[in-house]
């Protein structure tokens, strides 16, 4: 992360990764590219499909329904990458009917 912000302060490239490299973080060619609105777009579809899986918990704030705060969120997050890994969606948009949440 340092790397990258010095580069981007002395404007100068980023690095783009391999395929060995992408499964950690699988937004990073994207961001590179400039195709901010593709990682929205993807984030949207994948939280869409989550939504639609589990309708009660994303909306509830009763207490011990984890999946629309902080501790859910975290857990998306983080089985994210081996689910557009798995999807093989580095070069394409996933739609959310793709997302095998649930």
């Amino acid at each position: 992360p340092m790397s990258d912000k010095d580069a981007l302060k002395r404007n100068q490239p980023l690095e783009r990764l391999t395929s060995v490299e992408k499964s950690s973080q699988v937004f990073r060619n994207r961001f590179i590219e400039g195709k901010d609105a593709e990682i929205a777009k993807i984030l949207w579809n994948y939280f869409t499909a989550v939504s639609q899986r589990w309708p009660k918990a994303w909306i509830s704030g009763e207490r011990g329904m984890v999946l629309a705060r902080t501790t859910g969120f975290a857990a998306l997050m983080r089985f994210l990458p081996d689910l557009i890994m798995s999807l093989d969606s580095f070069t394409r948009m996933p739609e959310t009917a793709e997302f095998p949440v649930g």
